[in-house]
């Protein structure tokens, strides 16, 4: 049963390496996003070696992790669930011999993939150059993180697959996906380097 989730894996990494103009752009895009970053942290800690006890290259750091989280939290639940509602083809979902929802989360496992290695992968690799040390204080502090990601996507496409239910009783959510959204990049902190 996990090889056909591994498979839609598989499919949608596939799918979105076809797209060629987001497969090129990716990278001039990401130098543009560090190269803005840099300047803006230079320019901001140019007379100073710290602003309240933050380093330049502790800001930097942040930066990095502000991307990988803008990377990892993607989903298109809401929105997977709202077109196939308002097609009418959610019902053929339904009759598949796997779970609907495990099937739309290896979807978005799947683009997570994608990003990572298009976008996230060559920003790490440019910033290498201008941070000395992008290691954490100690790997049970990265085991940690890794678990609070992973349980932070889980709740933000929680929180989405519940609003893509919801397209079932109405027509248009409106603002409200907007303000969720908002909110959820607020309280994360993602808000404060986008």
């Amino acid at each position: 049963m996990v090889a056909a989730y591994l498979y839609l894996i598989k499919i949608r990494i596939l799918t979105s390496l076809t797209y060629r103009f987001e497969l090129i752009f990716a990278i001039p895009k990401q130098i543009i996003f560090i190269s803005l970053n840099l300047l803006l942290w230079k320019t901001l800690y140019s007379d100073k070696a710290a602003v309240s006890d933050v380093t330049y290259e502790q800001m930097l750091t942040f930066t990095i992790l502000i991307a990988f989280l803008n990377n990892v939290y993607v989903h298109s639940i809401e929105g997977t669930l709202r077109g196939r509602i308002r097609m009418g083809n959610v019902a053929v979902d339904y009759i598949k011999p796997i779970n609907v929802f495990a099937m739309y989360l290896a979807d978005d496992l799947g683009l997570i993939v994608v990003n990572l290695v298009q976008r996230f992968l060559p920003l790490l690799l440019i910033y290498s150059i201008f941070i000395k040390s992008l290691m954490p204080a100690s790997i049970i502090n990265f085991i940690l993180f890794l678990v609070s990601v992973a349980l932070g996507f889980l709740i933000i496409w929680l929180l989405s697959a519940i609003f893509g239910l919801l397209y079932f009783w109405v027509i248009d959510l409106g603002l409200l996906g907007e303000i969720r959204d908002y909110i959820v990049n607020f309280l994360s902190g993602s808000r404060i380097s986008k």
